[in-house]
């Protein structure tokens, strides 16, 4: 079964430089089964990104979160396609990549995030007028498409 067609509830959580527990609070009548830990990478230290992920990933994440963001559609400017391209040479496809496009016009942006490896993007639905075909070209390159 391919990670996009897993059904499930998505918690995201921060990479830290070390194991910590983490308290997730679960929606009485939700199994646990079903949730996946998400860790981002958007707080993890950037010099030290390898090591942090990998510590993410030994540590029994299966996938891995990227909120992209490009000072326009949110205040604040993060990384693009190379930097997740990057990540997927390191980890080949042992990860599931999840893109949250948090951008303008996510259709001039989205075939770089596929070639990129990502194997879900998720895009704002407020931030596109061309919202039906974003998702049929991310669904049509056999990437998994979110709202």
């Amino acid at each position: 079964m391919k990670a996009h067609q897993i059904i499930t509830s998505l918690v995201t959580i921060i990479v830290c430089r070390r194991v910590v527990p983490t308290l997730a609070l679960i929606p009485i009548g939700i199994k646990t089964d079903n949730i996946i830990i998400s860790p981002s990478i958007a707080k993890a230290n950037l010099l030290n990104l390898g090591s942090d992920l990998e510590a993410a990933v030994n540590g029994g994440a299966e996938w891995l979160h990227f909120s992209i963001q490009d000072g326009r559609m949110v205040p604040k400017i993060s990384f693009g396609a190379p930097l997740v391209a990057a990540c997927r040479t390191k980890f080949k496809d042992s990860v599931v990549f999840d893109v949250k496009l948090g951008c303008v016009e996510p259709e001039h942006r989205v075939q770089d995030f596929i070639d990129a490896g990502a194997d879900i993007i998720s895009v704002h639905p407020e931030s596109t007028l061309q919202l039906s075909a974003v998702l049929a070209r991310i669904q049509g390159a056999g990437v998994g498409a979110g709202v």
